[in-house]
Order: structure tokens, then sequence, then C-alpha cells
């Protein structure tokens, strides 16, 4: 047990008091770090001790495990016998959080099997991860708005305003005399221009925007169309405000719950990236677009067949 324990201070591990259920069961819970930043990946670690023929289940759901964070990978199991005849189990959770502050990972409940058909719990104790913003001043990524352009308005002078009245008034003199020319002959309305979004999604695939390193590029056009899509399948305004906003009138559209929350987790990781100046995994970023495509169909299949009461087949897949 000494080894064990210092193999796990070697690695940085803060370990948790091991809760006992019997003289044959123990867990402890760990993570490889107590202070992270926002969207910053922690690893936590169920480790479990027990008899061979004896049996622990994790009650998820009884848990409410991951708290206030978001699985973000679910490692299968390890299992090994020790030398002293006993099982090891560990088990290993990736999570994240767009929370700051003291966060907590819940106690964690499990159900106990023994040989002989007996049954009972277990509880261990609560963790807390201290979660901060990425720069002083930012307390919650869903309030950064969509950056202004930083552009300098100042004029030159007097003259420009004189020449820019000037240039309007003959604009608006030449706009008044073509329409009570044409008031009599105005051409029918155009309809509207259908996008295909599909195509639109090729577009920024074939770009190669990731091999060059712009990826600040990539995720604003993606976060853009996955917005302009939006507002065209919902009516939901997207495009001049939070991603917090957006996700909230969602829930008021046929989209399913499930669909908004890949929406929030799909607009909250690009606002990383565009504002935050977050560098995402390589291979995170190439799978960005076949996100967006999925979530796209999913949408499209629900708020379409529910407008017009028939299965939709939305365009071929997306390759990048």
């Amino acid at each position: 047990m000494k080894l064990l324990l210092a193999f796990w201070i070697s690695l940085g591990y803060v370990l948790t008091t091991t809760a006992v259920c019997s003289a044959k069961v123990s867990i402890q819970t760990a993570v490889d770090q107590d202070t992270v930043t926002v969207a910053e990946l922690l690893t936590f670690r169920i480790l479990v001790w027990r008899d061979e023929e004896e049996k622990a289940r994790f009650l998820l759901r009884e848990s409410g495990f991951p708290g206030q964070f978001k699985i973000r990978e679910s490692k299968p199991a390890t299992v090994k016998q020790l030398e002293d005849g006993r099982v090891e189990e560990v088990t290993d959770y990736v999570l994240s959080s767009y929370e700051t502050g003291d966060l907590e990972i819940p106690p964690l409940q499990f159900l106990i099997s023994a040989a002989n058909g007996d049954t009972s719990r277990i509880r261990t104790k609560a963790r807390y991860v201290t979660v901060r913003s990425l720069a002083e001043g930012v307390e919650d990524i869903k309030d950064i708005k969509s950056p202004e352009s930083e552009v300098d308005h100042e004029r030159d002078g007097s003259l420009l305003w004189y020449a820019l009245i000037l240039c309007a008034a003959g604009v608006g003199l030449i706009i008044l005399v073509y329409w009570l020319i044409k008031r009599k002959r105005r051409p029918a309305e155009s309809p509207p221009v259908l996008v295909d979004w599909y195509a639109e999604l090729k577009k920024v695939a074939r770009m190669k925007l990731l091999e060059k390193g712009e990826y600040r590029q990539y995720y604003s056009l993606l976060s853009e169309l996955v917005r302009r899509y939006l507002e065209a399948r919902t009516g939901v305004e997207a495009m001049e405000r939070t991603t917090f906003e957006v996700v909230r009138d969602l829930h008021g559209t046929p989209v399913l719950d499930a669909q908004v929350a890949q929406v929030e987790t799909f607009l909250s990781d690009a606002d990383l990236v565009k504002f935050a100046k977050v560098k995402p995994r390589e291979e995170v970023a190439v799978e960005a677009v076949g996100k967006a495509e999925q979530m796209m169909r999913a949408i499209d299949a629900k708020v379409l067949r529910t407008v017009t009461g028939d299965s939709v087949d939305p365009p071929n897949e997306v390759k990048g």
C-alpha cells in the first residue's frame, strides 16, 4: 500500500479519504490537478480495491456526476490482479468546465455486491476544483459578445464631411428620379435566395485553414455559418447575440433539448478560440466540420419534418 501511495504522489494526484464499505472493499478518488482554467482538461480517477468475488457498481445518475463539469471523455476501466489476491479497478474521466470558481465534483455512490448476494452502499467525499478565467476580468465565456471591428472612425476633417454630404445628396436625387420614372413598372420581388448550408461547410473545409495554423479564422467561419443556419431554420436571432442568449431562445423552438446542448457546446468551443485565443487539439479542430454537419442534419430532420410533416433527406455528407 505504501508503494501504491508513493506512486500516486509522484504523479501529482490529490486523493480523497478512503471510504470503506467493508473490510474487503475500499474506494478512492483523485484529480491530476486541483486548479485549472476555463475549458482546460483535467483527469478524474476512481480507484476500487476489492476481493475478486465482490463487485462495485458506480451509480452515476444517483451521484449527480460530474456536477458543474462536463464529461469530455470516458475511458474504459482497467482491471488487474494484485499480489495479495485482491483486484484493482481504475477508471478515468476527462472533465472540463466553462464556469469559474470553486466547483464541486459531487460525492460518488457505489453499490457493493458480496459473493453471498448481500448488497450495501458506499459513498465517497466530494472534491473541489478551482476553475479560473482565462484572462483577468473575464468571468464567463457566455458573456463574450461578437467582436467589434477595431477600426478608427475618426474623419480627416470638415472637407471630407462636405464631400460626403454632397455625394449623398446626389445619390438621393438620382434614386428619387429613377423611382418616379419606374414606379408604375416596378418588377416583382425576387424570391429569397436558398442557401446550401452543406456546400458552405465544404467551402470552409477546402480552405485548408488548419494547415496554415489559422485556427481563429477557421472557427470564426464555422461559428458564423452555424449561427446563420440557426436563424434560417428556427427564426432565432443568432448573429449579434451571445451563445447563452441563442441557446436560451432555441428552447422555445422545435429543436430537441439534446440538439440544443450540442449547439451550446459547439458555439462555446468556437467562442474560446475566437475570443480567448485558446488553441484546440488538432484532432478536435479537424472534426469540427463533421460535428457541425451532424448537428445541422439532426436539426433539419426535426425542424423541417415539423414544418412540412414529411421526412427530410438532407444533402450528401460533407467531406473535407
